[in-house]
């Protein structure tokens, strides 16, 4: 006797197949953010991708602290931003999301950063900054822990050095490397900072570099 396989039994009982859905509802007792955005009459192209990159860069922060995969009962969600740096057609923005969540002791804020270049529309990594055939990681990362002893900072964890997706932003005169609360400091400390003045690594950079028009 030969029997055949009904095709159509498995498709049923994967049909009948159900996961439990729970929906997340944002109705923060306090909810403002603000992002900046750069006045466009004339439709310019290039104005217009870095203002796309500018609300990437805000979506990408509030999905990572409020659109998460959990319940989660927020009571204020506060995003904003500061620019380090709009001259010389090098525009360099941190920005920041805080989040307090009902019962917790204390919120949290994480940062991000955009720099890019205002006349052509490239958004600057941090590799961008630095001549490709110069070995800078160990010479960043020495300027880096000599600052963190300069200045007393609080560790909580062995300083590693810079990533490979280093986050930073510019200043006039300084390049600015950070880190997120509890990566390396205790959350009451806030945004962990190393100030690197450019005369410390002119040496580093290429014409090419976003720093190298603010040492003219």
């Amino acid at each position: 006797m030969i029997f055949f396989r009904n095709p159509y039994k498995n498709n049923r009982m994967r049909a009948l197949e159900s996961v439990t859905i729970i929906k997340q509802k944002l109705t923060p007792e306090k909810f403002d953010i603000e992002y900046p955005f750069i006045q466009n009459d004339n439709s310019d192209k290039v104005i217009s991708k870095i203002n796309n990159n500018i609300i990437d860069e805000v979506s990408k922060l509030f999905r990572s602290q409020v659109l998460l995969p959990e319940e989660v009962d927020f009571n204020e969600i506060f995003g904003t931003y500061e620019i380090m740096l709009n001259n010389d057609d090098i525009l360099s923005i941190l920005f920041s999301m805080y989040t307090y969540v009902n019962k917790a002791a204390h919120g949290v804020t994480a940062y991000s950063s955009l720099t890019v270049n205002t006349k052509t529309g490239q958004l600057y990594s941090f590799n961008d900054l630095f001549n490709p055939k110069m070995n800078y990681i160990p010479i960043i990362n020495e300027i880096s822990k000599q600052y963190i002893k300069d200045n007393n900072i609080p560790l909580i964890n062995e300083y590693n050095g810079i990533t490979k997706d280093q986050q930073f932003y510019l200043t006039e005169d300084k390049l600015v490397i950070y880190y997120q609360p509890y990566e390396y400091t205790p959350g009451y400390y806030g945004i962990f900072k190393i100030e690197i003045p450019y005369d410390k690594i002119k040496n580093l950079i290429t014409p090419l570099s976003p720093i190298s028009k603010l040492m003219v």
